[in-house]
């Protein structure tokens, strides 16, 4: 009885299983694993605990597509053997950089369940930090649709237009001989294949790991917002870490051996270096560039651990909205040229049709 009703509830679930219209942002997926993580490592009765991999096994039926894979392949590998953050660490882009180091940092620290319970009821401008990456498919999809009108028109439209020119002894306007030229061609033709090409590429990369590796070794190199989000969310992590109790240097040590980003990973290590020769945090921190000096002699005002760890989280808060608000400053700004582009080419392609129609109607007036 019980494999007929579990054969119906999966049969009648499939709908929402395989969800292909409903794909959820990554980061969304990303929060919903967190709050399972969270969830199976709460206390529970006795008599109500699951394995942790029961626990992602039930949850991966509610995923659907590449994510789906990703959870079935981290439940492979701690079923294996191994620990959480070894599992997530070898599972690429199923939990970002950050939450990959702050579940290796709890692992080591045991407060494994208070860190998930934190990382899943964190603010959600941690989970605003990516912009205008959100705008892209919509910029690709409407060149694409773009393209495929034009080539529309030009494959049924215009061929009609011009026998019924050469009838009347018409000569073309300047746009519509534009409209029908080869440079046009070329465009509708390499624009799309450029579009797929580039995607293809993208999605090549990821899955080989090249995007993971360059975005670690480069990122904080090349793209400065880049890097003042990642010393802003490592000083979130090492002020949790402080509130918490445990030494700022043992923390500094586990951060500069498994962080990510390897330009913050060199200032954590040389700032670690700093304190063990008997620097304080405030100091060490200012002269690596995690701090300005403001910051630095605030924090070098106070006394207990905890309150430098509550000054650290709002600095680190800080840092991370106005970075967000400078990315969708420049969304705002990209956003209305990408679609001036796409309506300045509806408007030639507009303008090449009704220019031969206006002359059309004009000579048989």
């Amino acid at each position: 009885m019980n494999q007929q009703t579990n054969t119906t509830i999966s049969a009648n679930s499939t709908w929402r299983l395989a969800r292909a219209w409903k794909a959820s942002p990554v980061e969304h997926c990303r929060k919903s694993l967190l709050e399972v993580l969270a969830l199976a490592h709460r206390p529970q009765k006795k008599n109500d605990s699951l394995a942790l991999a029961t626990y992602l096994r039930l949850y991966s039926q509610e995923e659907s597509w590449g994510y789906r894979s990703l959870v079935l392949q981290l439940i492979g590998r701690l079923e294996s053997g191994l620990s959480l953050a070894d599992a997530v660490e070898q599972t690429p882009e199923l939990l970002s950089d950050e939450d990959v180091v702050a579940i290796r940092l709890a692992s080591q620290s045991g407060t494994l369940a208070e860190t998930l319970d934190h990382l899943q009821n964190r603010n959600e401008l941690y989970y605003s930090s990516i912009v205008t990456e959100s705008n892209r498919p919509y910029y690709i999809s409407v060149g694409i649709v773009a393209c495929l009108v034009i080539a529309f028109i030009k494959a049924l439209i215009l061929p009609t237009f011009t026998e019924m020119f050469e009838e009347f002894g018409m000569m073309n306007t300047q746009a519509f001989s534009w409209l029908n030229s080869s440079w046009a061609d070329w465009i509708v033709v390499l624009f799309p294949a450029l579009m797929l090409g580039l995607w293809f590429a993208s999605w090549f990369s990821k899955k080989m790991g090249f995007t993971r590796r360059i975005r670690r070794t480069l990122g904080s190199f090349v793209s400065a917002k880049q890097h003042r989000m990642s010393q802003a969310k490592t000083l979130s992590l090492l002020a949790d870490s402080m509130q918490r109790g445990r030494p700022a240097v043992g923390v500094l040590g586990t951060l500069a051996r498994y962080h990510f980003d390897a330009r913050v990973r060199t200032q954590l290590l040389f700032a670690k270096n700093e304190m063990d020769l008997g620097a304080n945090l405030s100091d060490s921190f200012h002269q690596v560039g995690l701090l300005t000096r403001d910051e630095s002699d605030a924090i070098g005002m106070l006394e207990t651990h905890a309150d430098r760890g509550w000054l650290l989280s709002k600095i680190s808060e800080r840092n991370v909205i106005q970075v967000n608000h400078e990315r969708r400053l420049v969304a705002s700004i990209v956003h209305p040229i990408v679609i001036f582009i796409f309506g300045s080419v509806t408007l030639l392609v507009c303008w090449g049709v009704l220019s031969m129609l206006a002359r059309l109607i004009s000579s048989l007036a």
